[in-house]
């Protein structure tokens, strides 16, 4: 039988050997081959030993080395040398590695390592530790590092010199005493014997940097700590600020008194960011005594501004006490500020005051030094107005010169006295009652006239707001523009609203809006004493006709092109109630809104910011309908290529939305996008049920609208039945009715069902990600508030934390 084939199995389970014939039991057989014969049997096959040794070696050797290799090879060296069997084996396996290429050494460490670690042979790791060959070190160390247990004494104290041995990697340096720090413990005079062997000769800031390695291996050891510090006690150390030189002690002094700089481990740190570094790791889990450490740090750093950073800090975390927010909340009250969500740092809140509360008294209309009053105690009427720094008018009222008591006085009164005299006349004069009753009922009529044109026709609170459009108003902002008539003006626009439209009072809202805007533009002026002129103005021009919703939109649209802050908007929209503010009115006010704003250059995300900074808009926007506003605003990019008109010829939202009489479609479908009418079919959907009319297509960011019926997703069954008189289109469980055939359309409405599905609304959800260009300029047009520290932009209130403004 030819060297290398397998035994034969003889047919009473003996083996045949193959090289003296003998009938074998199986359990003697591989005994057999290698005492009689010296042949050793692998994987089937008996090679003699200069044949097995190669192939062994090269199967141990293996990127996933064979155990059966290492049994077969561990019986060869004890049956070849006995005693001398390690050093065979040691011997043979530096061969073996020698004869491997560089790059291949000591990735194959790390595997058969672990198998040499598995197999427990200490005994064998001694002896390779023991040589001087490096690969024969380096499978020691490895082996060591991996194997399981307490390590026994020799594998110990053979590992000392190891750690010595410079041509060995750290990497596994490092792990072999983690092991030993896992069955010994992290401190003791075992371990720093080998972290002092792990570091000698090694220059202290490099065995400083391996120590430290090797605690992120083990976790916190007292035993490297120490070590640590003696070593850094003797490092000289360079100042990054002046580049001195000092030992660590010293240094430590140095960078304090100094730099007001702190050592956290080797790297120079601000106090501050080290404080900020032990409040992240107390939130992440809280621990008192690392709250104790940054108040002591903190008053150390500077024991009068230092606490009541710390609390600034804590309030920004969320980690301030109820008492501790309280105090900096009532601060920042007192100094007219907010608190920023960041840094917890006082931003100043520009000052608003609201336009003057105008004291309505009868007959009297007053506020901080401006007064319009007009009485009627006499015979005459009086009439005074002024403005704090000078009288305006006095004397008598305009077209109105006698009081109710003076015409009842002067018109009344001389028929009452006529009949009087006519009742003492002589009786030569006649019979007095027909005159006397004549002048009666003169004076009666008169006083009856009297009542009606000075009570009803002109009320005396009427006729002060009047004055104080048509006299005071014009005279205010004559030199220039003065804040306290903007706020007069804004409350006496407050108090006009829903009064008599008098004639000149939109010309006179002009002027003054003409004055007020560049003061609200350069910031020398609150934005509500401008928002309620607007308000006023626009209600007047709509009580005359129109649509007043562009109106609207023109207004806000300056905010989103930067000619007015953002609080204008929030001004002019809040509490805004109106008869003309109806449901279909609102979508279409969103709409156009919307159409102004991308066309500013704005995103989805700078329009949720903007629903931060101005709550009134963002809820007129409807920024809660992200989905929404990702849809209009990818309909607004596809406007100039128009890919739905494959369609059919379509109206856009922003088209419907400038028609006042769309106003119906509006209320009832809100989030419209694109309306079609096809006059050619006449169809009835909800199975025949609903009205007959022209079919109506619409896309909304649900999906797909026929007559009433809304499609999320394209219909799995499409289908045309002929009836008698009539014709019916199934898609999927909808009925529609018809008298005329319905395959054209329903060939139209697959073609919606295409595009809307397939084209369209898959891209609406990567819309929201589309980024303004210069966000942060966006920001500043609208007013948003910066903290003076950390520079982040935030919404603020007065004496509360600020919302942050996403970045």
């Amino acid at each position: 039988m030819a060297d290398g084939d397998s035994p034969t199995a003889l047919p009473e389970a003996s083996i045949l050997c193959p090289a003296c014939r003998a009938e074998l039991h199986p359990a003697d057989f591989e005994l057999h081959l290698r005492r009689a014969h010296h042949l050793y049997l692998y994987r089937g096959a008996p090679r003699p030993l200069a044949q097995a040794l190669p192939i062994l070696l090269d199967a141990l050797l293996a990127p996933e080395p064979a155990l059966d290799a290492w049994a077969v090879l561990i019986d060869l060296a004890g049956e070849e040398h006995g005693a001398r069997a390690n050093d065979f084996l040691v011997a043979a396996l530096a061969r073996g590695f020698a004869r491997l290429p560089k790059q291949r050494r000591r990735p194959l460490a790390g595997p058969v390592g672990r198998l040499l670690a598995a197999s427990g042979a200490a005994t064998l790791l001694v002896a390779l530790a023991k040589e001087d060959d490096p690969h024969a070190r380096l499978l020691a160390l490895t082996a060591i590092a991996h194997f399981r247990g307490a390590l026994p004494a020799p594998l110990l104290r053979v590992l000392r010199p190891l750690l010595l041995d410079r041509r060995l990697p750290f990497a596994e340096q490092a792990r072999a005493i983690a092991g030993v720090m896992r069955s010994t413990g992290k401190d003791g005079p075992v371990v720093e014997k080998m972290l002092a062997r792990l570091v000698h000769g090694v220059g202290k800031a490099r065995a400083i940097e391996r120590l430290r390695e090797l605690e992120e291996r083990t976790g916190p050891s007292p035993a490297i700590d120490r070590l640590c510090s003696r070593l850094e006690e003797n490092l000289r150390m360079s100042c990054p600020r002046c580049s001195v030189e000092l030992h660590r002690p010293k240094m430590l002094e140095h960078l304090w008194e100094q730099h007001r700089l702190v050592l956290d481990g080797r790297r120079v740190r601000d106090a501050w960011a080290l404080v900020e570094d032990w409040l992240e790791a107390y939130r992440a889990k809280p621990d008192p005594g690392l709250l104790e450490r940054c108040r002591m740090v903190a008053e150390r750093i500077d024991p009068e501004a230092g606490p009541p950073r710390l609390q600034r800090m804590l309030l920004a975390r969320g980690l301030a006490d109820p008492e501790t927010r309280r105090a900096l909340l009532e601060e920042a009250r007192a100094r007219h500020a907010a608190r920023c969500p960041s840094c917890a740092a006082l931003v100043p809140v520009p000052d608003s005051p609201p336009p003057y509360e105008l004291i309505e008294r009868p007959g009297r209309l007053s506020a901080k030094g401006y007064s319009v009053e007009v009485r009627e105690g006499g015979l005459r009427t009086w009439l005074e107005v002024t403005r704090p720094d000078r009288r305006i008018y006095r004397g008598r009222e305009p077209a109105r010169r006698l009081t109710p008591k003076g015409a009842r006085a002067l018109i009344v009164g001389p028929l009452v006295l006529l009949a009087l005299a006519l009742a003492f006349l002589p009786d030569e004069y006649g019979d007095p009652l027909l005159p006397v009753g004549v002048a009666l009922g003169l004076a009666l009529m008169a006083r009856v006239v009297v009542r009606a044109s000075w009570r009803v026709e002109s009320p005396l609170a009427e006729r002060v707001r009047d004055y104080a459009w048509t006299l005071l108003a014009p005279r205010l902002h004559e030199d220039g523009f003065v804040p306290g008539d903007a706020a007069f003006l804004g409350g006496l626009a407050q108090m006009s609203f829903g009064a008599r439209l008098s004639a000149p009072r939109a010309n006179l809202l002009r002027e003054a809006l003409r004055r007020t805007e560049p003061a609200v533009h350069a910031g020398e002026c609150p934005p509500v004493y401008l928002a309620v002129l607007r308000r006023l103005l626009i209600e007047d021009e709509s009580a005359q006709g129109g649509d007043p919703i562009p109106r609207v939109v023109r207004q806000l649209a300056r905010c989103f092109e930067g000619k007015l802050p953002m609080r204008y908007a929030q001004e002019l929209l809040e509490e805004w109630e109106c008869s003309w503010w109806t449901k279909g009115n609102l979508a279409r006010f969103r709409v156009l809104l919307c159409d102004r704003a991308f066309e500013a250059g704005f995103e989805v995300r700078t329009l949720l910011d903007a629903g931060q900074t101005a709550p009134a808009l963002g809820d007129a926007l409807d920024l809660g309908n992200e989905r929404g506003l990702a849809a209009l605003r990818l309909l607004w990019s596809l406007r100039p290529t128009r890919p739905w008109d494959r369609c059919g010829e379509s109206r856009t939202t922003f088209e419907l939305a400038g028609d006042p009489d769309e106003e119906a479609l509006f209320a009832e479908h809100p989030d419209v996008l694109l309306f079609q009418e096809q006059r050619a079919w006449k169809v009835a959907g909800d199975g025949g049920r609903g009205r007959m009319g022209p079919a109506e297509i619409m896309l909304t960011d649900e999906g797909v609208w026929l007559q009433e019926v809304r499609f999320a997703a394209p219909p799995r069954v499409v289908e045309i039945r002929a009836k008698s008189l009539s014709w019916e289109l199934l898609m999927g469980e909808e009925v529609f009715r018809s008298s005329q055939d319905l395959s054209p359309l329903a060939e139209h409405v697959e073609r919606w069902f295409r595009y809307a599905f397939h084209e369209f609304l898959p891209q609406v959800a990567r819309v929201v990600a589309w980024k303004s260009p210069d966000r942060a300029a966006v920001l500043r047009s609208w007013g948003a508030l910066a903290c003076p520290e950390c520079g982040r932009y935030l919404r603020g209130r007065v004496g509360e934390v600020g919302t942050a403004l996403g970045d």
